[in-house]
């Protein structure tokens, strides 16, 4: 491979340049170095011709910053996969599972649950598959699949999923925000609905 003259002077550019990190836009300090690098390396170009080999030098310096700091990311990388190997397992669980212990530690010191707390949360679990985007679209569900009531306020004095859920929207949220977490759920998608 032959080199230029104009590439051997571009790379004495860039030699001088290597390490800086910015943009060498003109106007700044580190814009007008590279300006001052590029006139010296090119004494009879034309404005044009400096212009034009300007641009190339910031190309390359960009590509060289990005090639430096995916090197350091791949490196951070392999650094992170090191100390987790030298943990063991027991650092990988999902969070579901860890909520899942919890959760199971909770229940089983409060007793067993009754029948009808164990039929909501299967119901629970399986609308939880379908990943609901709202709390509004679970008491659909919930109401949809004829689950029992239990035995909190908006919903046994409203006598309904939904009529509770629209009698006191607030507690509602409260009381499937608590059960939801107590079974390991998956949170519910954030953003706009």
């Amino acid at each position: 491979m032959q080199v230029t003259k104009q590439q051997l002077r571009d790379r004495m550019v860039l030699d001088h340049l290597m390490g800086i990190e910015d943009d060498f836009e003109d106007g700044t300090v580190f814009g007008n170095l590279l300006d001052k690098q590029v006139k010296q390396f090119n004494p009879n170009a034309s404005p044009e011709d400096l212009e034009r080999i300007k641009e190339r030098c910031r190309g390359e310096l960009k590509l060289n910053r990005i090639r430096r700091a995916t090197a350091d990311a791949v490196a951070a990388r392999k650094r992170l996969e090191s100390a987790q190997g030298k943990l063991g397992d027991k650092t990988r669980w999902p969070r579901e599972q860890n909520l899942t212990r919890q959760a199971e530690r909770l229940i089983s010191r409060r007793g067993k649950l009754s029948r009808k707390y164990e039929g909501i949360d299967k119901m629970l679990r399986q609308i939880a598959d379908a990943h609901p985007r709202s709390h509004e679209e679970v008491f659909q569900q919930l109401e949809d699949r004829r689950a029992r009531l239990p035995d909190a306020r908006p919903f046994s004095a409203a006598r309904g999923w939904m009529a509770g859920f629209r009698k006191d929207p607030t507690r509602a949220r409260s009381w499937l925000s608590k059960r939801w977490s107590a079974l390991g759920l998956s949170p519910f998608p954030r953003g706009p609905k």
